[in-house]
């Protein structure tokens, strides 16, 4: 098991603000180089633990964070009441990414997720999302 990459002052400088992706499959990488060609710094993670334990170290928390439903040790529902337990952590916006149609907004809601988008999905959907996300963040701040 690898450790989640740490941050550094190069991605904390991103100009488009830092985001965090948790997934254990090859998206990982290709979220992680995608989101660097955008301009947005990434910190990753391969698990919900590797996740939740960067957080506790990190010197500039993540602006946004995407997980997948099923990640190593914890689904992304448990993964995301484990960061709203945090209270720096409350107010970030998460991403969940669903491989299976269902119910997910109730448990989007239910677990304090700020949107879901199904797999696969375009680049451009996964950054309007972000964009949408980031900017309320903004303005709530």
């Amino acid at each position: 098991m690898s450790t989640p990459n740490p941050p550094n002052p190069e991605t904390d400088q991103a100009s488009n603000g830092l985001i965090m992706v948790v997934d254990d499959s090859w998206l990982l990488e290709t979220l992680q180089t995608f989101l660097q060609e955008q301009g947005y710094g990434v910190i990753s993670a391969e698990s919900g633990q590797q996740a939740l334990e960067a957080l506790h170290v990190c010197s500039r928390l993540p602006d946004l964070i995407i997980t997948d439903m099923w990640v190593r040790d914890m689904n992304g529902a448990e993964f995301a009441l484990e960061v709203r337990k945090e209270p720096t952590c409350m107010r970030i916006p998460i991403i969940f990414l669903v491989a299976l149609d269902g119910d997910n907004r109730k448990l989007v809601k239910m677990v304090g997720m700020a949107d879901y988008l199904h797999k696969p999905f375009a680049g451009e959907e996964l950054l309007s999302t972000m964009e949408t996300l980031l900017k309320r963040r903004r303005e709530i701040n």
